[in-house]
């Protein structure tokens, strides 16, 4: 009886070592990695990817990873996806100096933790363009929509003319030396917390949804859709313009 016990208490004990022995290295291998464009193609093909720091088992950004797209290169979003900051266009130092491009193959989504900057900065020809396709979205918890760094890239682009929702907490726009390109087209934005809206580019919209927060108008804005608002108020003197549109 006494033989039986102690064989079940060393089973036990190594099971549990190995237990402990396979988070750590789940822990280790699914840590934070910052991953960078190498070439044109798929967000969820390997290949499309170099893992600059951190280490990740799939080679393909998750959630919890860092996205830099930039090298010239378009990433189509083929997939739901997932990342903790997205950076379209180069950041300061390094090579790769071109433009970065995000696209969407489909009805696919992006959800970011943290923050999409659009445009890069330390070389001129770093900027960036994210291009919505029909039914596709992002989910973050900020827009930055050309970059305040050094030598900022221009000109940045977002394209919203096949439509598609773009749903953002913090929204900030840089335009000191640099050109940031807007096009609504059939698109709708979704404003999730208190925003200033500036007095320039970002002037019209398809659909404006203001879901949180107190939104400050910058200048007039042009609505060509609906603007929607849910327990939340619009600041400011400027008007609101509504060319065949609907209040919600």
């Amino acid at each position: 009886m006494k033989t039986l016990f102690k064989s079940a208490c060393v089973h036990n004990f190594y099971r549990l070592v190995a237990i402990v022995f396979l988070f750590g290295l789940s822990s280790n291998t699914f840590g934070q990695a910052t991953f960078r464009s190498q070439a044109t193609g798929n967000w969820s093909a390997s290949g499309t990817w170099a893992i600059v720091s951190g280490s990740d088992v799939d080679g393909v950004p998750d959630s919890n990873d860092d996205v830099i797209v930039r090298g010239g290169f378009t990433v189509s979003v083929d997939a739901n996806s997932a990342c903790n900051i997205l950076q379209i266009g180069g950041t300061a130092g390094g090579v790769l100096n071109n433009f970065g491009i995000v696209d969407f193959s489909g009805a696919f989504s992006i959800t970011v933790t943290g923050a999409v900057t659009v445009g890069g900065f330390g070389n001129t020809v770093r900027a960036g363009t994210l291009t919505f396709g029909a039914g596709s979205s992002i989910i973050a918890n900020s827009l930055t929509f050309g970059n305040a760094g050094a030598t900022p890239g221009t000109p940045n682009n977002i394209d919203m003319t096949a439509g598609g929702t773009m749903t953002i907490g913090s929204l900030t726009v840089n335009t000191t030396g640099i050109t940031n390109n807007w096009t609504p087209g059939a698109g709708t934005v979704v404003l999730n917390a208190t925003n200033s809206l500036p007095s320039s580019v970002f002037t019209t919209f398809n659909n404006l949804t203001i879901s949180s927060g107190t939104t400050t108008l910058g200048v007039g804005l042009g609505i060509t859709g609906t603007i929607s608002m849910t327990g939340t108020s619009i600041a400011g003197a400027s008007t609101i313009t509504l060319n065949g549109g609907n209040i919600t």
